[in-house]
């Protein structure tokens, strides 16, 4: 999305509160889900995604002290209002989203994780060069030569490995050690 986006839903929002005597909940969550954000999306189970996020944050209750965005207490409204004390906190924030900040079930991850892992490997399955496509005569590689080198070639690729030294506190979280 655009950064006009959200400056028109944060001028419309501010508009709202000035003019209203109570706050619009329903109507903010309209105007910024279906009018300045809600265009933008196609999908139908994505359109039901925005929705409930929209409910979850902003709601009437998201004012009371203690509300959470999501069941594990990570996600909730800061009542910091120094700019600093707010980059704090969200530098405290996990790296990784996890699917309760959604509004979805942790399977939803592994689901994700299976799909990902999948299309790499069928990437890899469709570059691998076939036997019949290998050609033959003297000195031609094998299938198996080529795909070597290309995993050769990525892996060079690569940046350094990465280390807990100097790393976000989030940045391991969750791997086997």
């Amino acid at each position: 999305w655009m950064n006009s986006d959200l400056e028109v839903s944060i001028s419309q929002l501010r508009m709202n509160l000035d003019e209203q005597d109570v706050v619009p909940w329903e109507t903010l969550r309209y105007v910024i889900g279906e009018v300045n954000y809600g265009g933008r999306i196609t999908d139908d189970k994505d359109i039901r995604l925005a929705a409930k996020i929209l409910w979850i944050t902003i709601n009437e209750k998201a004012l009371t002290k203690g509300y959470t965005y999501s069941s594990s207490g990570h996600y909730y409204p800061t009542e910091e209002t120094k700019l600093a004390d707010v980059i704090k906190y969200v530098e405290n924030l996990p790296s990784l989203d996890k699917p309760e900040v959604f509004g979805l079930h942790d399977n939803a991850n592994i689901t994700y994780q299976l799909k990902e892992s999948n299309a790499l490997l069928n990437s890899i399955i469709l570059t691998a060069p076939s036997a019949a496509a290998a050609g033959g005569g003297e000195g031609a590689k094998t299938p198996a030569q080529k795909v070597t080198e290309m995993a050769e070639e990525f892996e060079r690729r690569l940046p350094k490995m990465l280390t807990k030294k100097g790393a976000h506190p989030d940045t391991f979280e969750g791997m086997n050690e």
